[in-house]
């Protein structure tokens, strides 16, 4: 159990969207920083904190399932190893990355990031290319923040300032099908259509 004032090791400093992997391993982005900080095993008293190239403003987290963490600042995506240390195809940029804000990975490894700034979603492949659909626009995106792929593979959306949400594209399929992704042409199984405004409720 945390301390009534919580963890403070590592040097955090705005602490963002933090998430967990496969190991135990705590990832927490410091957005007033250029930082990222790690809790080994989930234990603050071994806290360290991780800069890299590409690590500007980090805002959110998500791990694979190699335990690498991608991390989602304001101007593109930065991959570090389980031990903190850059990969080879780290920082990624392009798409239509700027203010990111959300980051999720699909069943195939493929990253999918909202970037609030532009407004769009991008798709980074496991490998760290950016896919030749990006940036991915709808009517329907409005400062995208949160994203998520849900069992059907399709990339899901919230919007700041706006009660909604919705699936660029819909109904489309993210991880089982190349040709049935956000932003491609060929639609996915069939499923709700999301209406120009998102969904409200």
């Amino acid at each position: 159990m945390s301390p009534s004032s919580g963890f403070t090791q590592g040097d955090l400093h705005g602490p963002q969207g933090l998430t967990a992997d496969k190991h135990g391993n705590i990832w927490v982005p410091n957005w007033r920083a250029r930082s990222i900080t790690a809790y080994p095993a989930g234990n603050p008293a071994a806290a360290k904190s991780i800069t890299a190239e590409g690590i500007d403003h980090p805002f959110v987290i998500a791990t694979d399932q190699q335990g690498r963490a991608w991390i989602n600042n304001l101007r593109g995506v930065t991959v570090l190893t389980p031990d903190g240390k850059p990969t080879l195809h780290s920082p990624i940029t392009g798409g239509g990355m700027a203010g990111g804000k959300g980051i999720t990975i699909d069943s195939l490894g493929n990253v999918w990031t909202s970037d609030s700034d532009t407004p769009s979603i991008t798709e980074i492949s496991s490998s760290g290319s950016v896919g030749p659909n990006s940036p991915i626009r709808a009517a329907s995106l409005h400062r995208p923040w949160g994203i998520a792929v849900d069992g059907n593979e399709r990339a899901g959306f919230a919007r700041n300032f706006r009660r909604s949400w919705g699936i660029p594209g819909s109904p489309r399929r993210c991880g089982t099908s190349t040709s049935s992704r956000p932003g491609s042409r060929t639609p996915g199984p069939p499923g709700p259509s999301e209406p120009r405004s998102g969904w409200k409720g």
